[in-house]
């Protein structure tokens, strides 16, 4: 009886040893499946970002040919009728939206809330995106030495602050360094070229975002935030 009663104790007590390894590799599994769908929907959001941008910017081109005329006097300098043709954060206490002209930087923003008061943005696609919103720059270039002008359209994703595109302050980046690569990972695989990034609140290869400068970065070409904003 004694050896039993000793035989059962090593049993049960390899047993309990079988039985904590495999919740442990059940667990590290499960841990790695959650990963995987994390990584996943980052890259499935980062798709669907870049579906939106093309949509944006096809829209935005658009309306600047449209407009181009009136839009390249507001570029040269003359704000007279700048009201009307750049503006942002259209609401119903502010349906003119916000004048968005600057006349030293030769630049005029829109964003899709003016689009949707032109009629121009579908009402089955969404103002935002999270917390942010669709916006275009569309900017001057100097002339070159031939005298010729030309223009040029930069469109971000714009930080919202209760509902408003945030045009002051520094906007605090809140995802994580993981999400933020896979996400745009999968939007530049989509875009190609035209597509780029915002660094995470910080330099990002070689991509920089600090005190003394801010870039927008993409696959051949770089601007500084500055020039537009």
């Amino acid at each position: 009886m004694p050896h039993f009663k000793k035989f059962m104790r090593t049993q049960w007590g390899a047993g309990l040893l079988e039985l904590l390894l495999s919740l442990a590799v059940l667990s590290t599994v499960s841990l790695s499946v959650i990963n995987m769908s994390q990584k996943a929907q980052s890259k499935e959001r980062g798709r669907s970002v870049a579906d939106a941008l093309q949509s944006f910017t096809q829209v935005a081109a658009q309306y600047f040919i449209a407009n181009r005329l009136a839009i390249e006097t507001i570029l040269s300098g003359e704000l007279k009728e700048a009201p009307q043709f750049c503006a942002i954060n259209v609401t119903n206490n502010i349906p003119s939206g916000v004048p968005s002209a600057n006349a030293l930087k030769r630049t005029c923003a829109i964003d899709t809330s003016f689009l949707r008061a032109r009629g121009l943005w579908p009402e089955s696609m969404p103002l935002d995106v999270g917390r942010s919103r669709w916006a275009a720059v569309f900017r001057q270039l100097p002339a070159t030495d031939a005298g010729r002008v030309s223009e040029e359209l930069f469109v971000f994703l714009a930080a919202l602050d209760q509902g408003l595109i945030k045009t002051q302050g520094d906007t605090v980046y809140t995802e994580s360094l993981s999400e933020f690569v896979d996400q745009t990972q999968a939007s530049l695989a989509s875009l190609g070229a035209m597509g780029g990034f915002i660094p995470p609140g910080k330099d990002y290869g070689a991509c920089q975002y600090n005190a003394r400068l801010r870039q927008a970065c993409g696959q051949g070409w770089r601007v500084n935030l500055e020039d537009f904003l």
